[in-house]
């Protein structure tokens, strides 16, 4: 039998913990995106290598990475984030946000050219640019930062980790599917993983229309 409401917190939880996540990301990493096509080649470099392996980060290794912060002797450990959703974030931060920052530097850097030096010309603010840039770049940019809510909410080893997969607390659409498959309640797993379809293609019609897709 399919509790609802324990699939509504479910389904809740998870949107929180994804938007929270992509909303930081995306925060730190467009503007990482910008910084990267503003500076030269040389001191880029590492920087851009760094990058790049980022976002191949085995989603277990940045679980194991917040849970040795948090832990009890760990240095945060006196904040008790550990298996709290506020850790599930900070997980997933450390995936997506390579993510969006590796998708939006080759965007920026197509039209940074051009745009910075009108900007220079009209001399407006680092800030005025900035946002100039993304506009002119607006579609790659939604599209790295959707690229990254769909890994967010796709996760399920680092918010295992950090996360304890607690019911009523902790556990999430992924987690909560891999537990009910595991019991045996396929009806209330298949209530789930077509919620996640759902919020998926959501997710992608409306990113479509931000971009100003057809």
């Amino acid at each position: 039998m399919i509790e609802f409401n324990y699939v509504v917190q479910i389904l809740l939880l998870t949107l929180a913990v994804t938007i929270a996540s992509t909303a930081v990301s995306a925060a730190g990493g467009l503007p990482l995106g910008y910084l990267i096509a503003k500076s030269s080649k040389k001191a880029v470099r590492p920087v851009r290598s760094i990058m790049t392996a980022m976002t191949g980060i085995p989603p277990v290794v940045a679980g194991l990475c917040i849970y040795f912060l948090l832990t009890r002797n760990g240095p945060f450990g006196s904040f008790r984030l550990l298996y709290s959703p506020t850790a599930m974030v900070l997980a997933q931060i450390i995936i997506v946000l390579p993510i969006i920052a590796a998708i939006s530097y080759p965007a920026i850097m197509k039209v940074n050219s051009e745009i910075s030096e009108t900007c220079a010309g009209l001399r407006l603010s680092p800030q005025k640019t900035f946002r100039l840039l993304l506009s002119e770049s607006r579609s790659a940019c939604v599209g790295a930062v959707m690229s990254g809510f769909g890994r967010a909410i796709s996760e399920v080893g680092a918010v295992m980790i950090v996360g304890g997969n607690i019911a009523w607390k902790t556990r999430v659409m992924t987690t909560a599917l891999l537990t009910e498959t595991g019991r045996g309640n396929y009806a209330t797993a298949m209530l789930l993983g077509g919620l996640l379809l759902v919020v998926a293609i959501s997710v992608n019609l409306a990113a479509g229309k931000l971009r100003g897709d057809s």
